[in-house]
Formats: C-alpha cells, structure tokens, sequence
C-alpha cells in the first residue's frame, strides 16, 4: 500500500510537469507577465496580466475580472498566442518582456 501512494504521489507530479507551459523549454507556469490581449467578440485589445497553467492562460483585467484562455498551441512566440474562452471567443495574446527571460 505505501508503495502505491509513493507511486500515484510521484506520477501526478510527473504529469504536472509534462503538462507545464513552457517557452523557449523554460518553464514559466505561475509566471505572471504584463500584456495585451484582443478579443475576436469585441474587436477590442485589453490590457492584462496573464498567468500561465499548463495549456491554459488566466487573464487578470484591470477592472479586476479574470477569464480563463485555452492556448491553441506550445508557446512558440509569445507575441501571438492564441487560444479561446469557455464560451468559444477565439483570443490574441501579446505578452511583454517574456522573450527578454530566454
């Protein structure tokens, strides 16, 4: 029995770290970073902070709401990130000063 726990234990922290997002093989999950994101609904750029959760980016708006991203793809340049919300809303998103980290 101990030995399952142990085990179960290190495979879900293995897979947190597979799952991790990643630029320039860098790990920045928890990384908060200063952007702009463009709403395809509104035809509105926002400025934000965007947090990094695996294949996921939360949005933090200045109005003090939060909305949740689904990236598209691995974060090759993270001046086009793109991905959508819940409701289907496709997003751009434009973060600033991550390249200077690689």
């Amino acid at each position: 029995m101990k030995k399952q726990l142990i085990f179960s234990g290190v495979f879900l922290i293995m897979c947190q770290v597979l799952n991790a997002a990643e630029y320039n093989g860098k790990d920045i999950d928890g990384g908060v970073y200063d952007a702009s994101a463009y709403s395809y609904d509104t035809g509105e750029d926002y400025d934000v902070e965007v947090e990094f959760k695996g294949d996921a980016a939360r949005l933090h708006f200045e109005n003090g709401s939060e909305l949740t991203i689904f990236l598209d793809d691995d974060i090759d340049d993270p001046h086009n990130i793109t991905g959508s919300d819940d409701r289907g809303v496709n997003w751009d998103i434009d973060v600033d000063g991550m390249d200077d980290e690689s």
